[in-house]
């Protein structure tokens, strides 16, 4: 007898709907990320995206659209998208300190610095904008980078030792 195990009818509905539950709050969370990263986005480019996202996305509410973002995000964005140049750098740089402080503040031994995601979450803005940022602050010797890739994380140079 050549018979296949049929899980139960109740298993695979509540397997998928806690599968379609986790793929909606990850399109959710990445729909988020990039709403902080396009403000110029419309609701209109939301909902012309294909594939799941574009479905998720027009089943969106406004209840889970304005959850979608902190008031704090908003506003950080907000300064983000307004500096430039230096005035970002220097917006970077009091990030960078105050998550130093943060550190210490809970007890930390060591600073391991902040990854670019963690930067973009706290300061705003697009990648390339926070990119260009540390580029200029690692050149005139303000800020180092360690790691590669992914585990990639930037410090600020001691007080004592800054533009040496």
């Amino acid at each position: 007898m050549n018979a296949r195990i049929q899980p139960a009818p109740d298993t695979i509905s509540t397997f998928t709907l806690e599968f379609d539950a986790r793929v909606r709050a990850q399109i959710l969370a990445t729909a988020a990320q990039q709403l902080r990263s396009h403000p110029a986005a419309t609701l209109g480019d939301l909902v012309d995206l294909p594939g799941a996202a574009g479905l998720v996305l027009r089943s969106l509410t406004l209840a889970e659209l304005l959850a979608l973002g902190s008031d704090e995000q908003a506003e950080r964005l907000s300064t983000a998208s307004k500096l430039h140049g230096r005035d970002f750098d220097q917006l970077v740089l009091r990030e960078l300190a105050g998550h130093e402080q943060r550190m210490a503040e809970a007890g930390g031994r060591f600073n391991l610095g902040m990854s670019r995601a963690q930067l973009i979450e706290r300061v705003g803005g697009p990648r390339w904008k926070l990119q260009a940022s540390m580029r200029r602050l690692e050149g005139a010797g303000r800020v180092t980078r360690g790691g590669v890739t992914s585990g990639t994380r930037y410090s600020l140079v001691p007080s004592g030792e800054a533009g040496l």
